[in-house]
């Protein structure tokens, strides 16, 4: 039973004091730590995981990050376990960093979709010269731009000169392939 200095008394006289029992794993810092710590974690896990940053699922109205709360309990718990144990700290670091880089990889990659959630594809740079990416592109998702049909006619020099001039405007003389003199300087264009 815990006796406490009561008014009055003096601070040097004896006190009776209680210790509780230890379990097994009851950390120094005690239980109200780890809880704080825990909730900490798992509602940040939370937040990060409602502002749904990573999209859905295919086919399912999961978050891709729906595993962050479970990873942040079970690191938790890993932790207070791994603390507990009379390994050094070098250990328990390089253990832990060796259950997080198995187990990470493993619950991104099952969240992960081949079709991410995504309204519309704008591409960049020379992919008129690839359009099997394009295709790739418009059998996932929306092309915002030229789609495969346009790059293959607009990269057909005849049809487009033609287009081109049909329409009032100019073209530089164009020679095909096997046409090319060895006189004078041209710019070569690489053919679909």
């Amino acid at each position: 039973m815990t006796r406490s200095a009561g008014p009055g008394s003096r601070l040097d006289e004896p006190v009776e004091e209680y210790e509780l029992p230890d379990l097994p794993i009851t950390p120094r810092e005690g239980w109200l730590t780890v809880l704080s710590l825990l909730v900490m974690l798992v509602v940040g896990a939370i937040a990060i995981d409602d502002a749904r940053w990573a999209g859905y699922s295919v086919g399912t109205h999961s978050s891709q990050t729906g595993f962050l709360p479970l990873a942040a309990l079970a690191s938790t718990l890993l932790g207070l376990v791994l603390s507990r144990t009379a390994l050094s700290i070098f250990r328990i670091h390089l253990i832990a960093s060796l259950i997080g880089g198995l187990a990470l990889p493993y619950l991104v990659a099952n969240s992960i979709s081949q079709a991410p959630a995504i309204e519309g594809v704008v591409y960049l740079a020379n992919l008129e010269n690839h359009p099997e990416v394009i295709a790739a592109f418009e059998r996932r998702t929306r092309v915002l731009g030229n789609g495969v049909q346009t790059v293959a006619a607009v990269r057909d020099w005849e049809t487009l000169v033609a287009s081109v001039n049909h329409l009032g405007g100019r073209t530089p003389r164009t020679l095909q392939p096997g046409e090319i003199t060895r006189r004078g300087r041209w710019l070569a264009k690489p053919c679909s």
